[in-house]
């Protein structure tokens, strides 16, 4: 009780002792140009825009479709985005005609307006030649800054949850 006491006495002393003075401001010094600057007319700058990569839907590749790339179907029909099956561009040709990705999903919350979504298959993606292409397709998307999502048998379980994690990663939200 005594403590209280001379606590209070101490801190009643100190409240009124010391001044209730504001923090000083603080000052900025101004330097005054030594020449004024006239603008006489001023020149928009526009920055180069990259044109769009062209792609189009390979039609040739839309009669077959593997498990793995049905389960990515039946999970992106869930969700509201424009999406698209076998898909090739312009410039990424081969010998034989383009190289193809297996979807192409639209959405306005990246800067090129779309992502690519590649399912590798443990049959299909096991020889050195498919291996090639697809460090090809990879290194066209790097170059291109265009996402691109690899799965592969590893994921082919939780296919429906690696899509839909995706799909929250860029806002796209179910119908």
């Amino acid at each position: 009780m005594i403590f209280i006491a001379i606590f209070l006495i101490i801190g009643w002393i100190i409240l009124f002792k010391i001044p209730n003075t504001p923090p000083p401001q603080q000052t900025h010094k101004y330097y005054p140009p030594e020449k004024k600057i006239e603008i006489v007319k001023e020149i928009p700058i526009e920055m180069p825009k990259k044109k769009p990569i062209e792609w189009f839907v390979d039609k040739r590749a839309l009669s077959s479709i593997s498990e793995a790339e049905k389960l990515i179907s039946i999970e992106l029909n869930r969700y509201n985005c424009s999406w698209f099956r076998e898909i090739s561009f312009t410039t990424l040709k081969t010998e034989k005609g383009y190289h193809r990705f297996d979807f192409l999903v639209c959405t306005p919350s990246i800067p090129i307006g779309y992502f690519i979504i590649e399912y590798d298959g443990k049959l299909s993606h096991s020889t050195q030649e498919q291996k090639d292409k697809d460090r090809k397709k990879t290194a066209f998307c790097l170059r291109n800054n265009i996402p691109l999502m690899r799965y592969n048998s590893k994921h082919y379980y939780q296919l429906s949850y690696e899509v839909s994690a995706l799909m929250n990663k860029y806002g796209i939200k179910k119908k």
